[in-house]
């Protein structure tokens, strides 16, 4: 399990950049590899970490692939908060692409309160955003407004801190 979990780990940006395709081409080799690794850390007591682990580095993959019911269903909650927050960010993702818009503002709420303890700003962020898209309600204007202008102001914030192109994907 912790061998896939690194792997996993070092896909995670490469989906991101020039690998991509090669990277996609070696999860899909490794997938049968990925679920049973998954499978046997879910289910032994002390797993749970290289779960997670795996769970918020595949996330980026599954939504690729269209697996977003399986990403979904394998996020689980027994690890450290830097696991279960990147966790939950990423089922917010997932929920926000199956347009489950209710589920992903408890997921990113939930993130976001693990992200604050942290003092992840960029991750945070990157909750935030996703929480503004779930509030893209009429009903809901007001909360979007706020979240969407906390949003703005720490991407400037880190902006000016040589971060450049924060976006809500960076955080999966």
């Amino acid at each position: 399990g912790v061998y896939f979990a690194a792997l996993a780990e070092e896909s995670r940006a490469a989906l991101r950049g020039p690998q991509q395709a090669h990277w996609l081409k070696r999860l899909e080799a490794d997938n049968d590899n990925l679920r049973a690794a998954l499978d046997a850390a879910q289910g032994s007591a002390d797993g749970a970490e290289t779960a997670l682990r795996l769970t918020a580095a595949l996330v980026q993959f599954w939504a690729m692939r269209g697996s977003v019911r399986e990403g979904r269903e394998r996020i689980t909650a027994d690890a450290p908060a830097s696991l279960r927050a990147a966790a939950l960010h990423g089922a917010c993702f997932l929920a926000y692409r199956q347009g489950d818009y209710a589920a992903t503002q408890v997921y990113s709420e939930a993130a976001l309160r693990l992200w604050d303890t942290l003092d992840d700003t960029v991750s945070t962020l990157n909750s935030r955003q996703m929480l503004a898209n779930a509030l893209l309600d009429p009903g809901k204007h007001e909360e979007w407004k706020a979240n969407f202008t906390e949003s703005l102001a720490q991407a400037r914030a880190l902006e000016g801190d040589g971060h450049h192109s924060i976006t809500c994907g960076q955080a999966i």
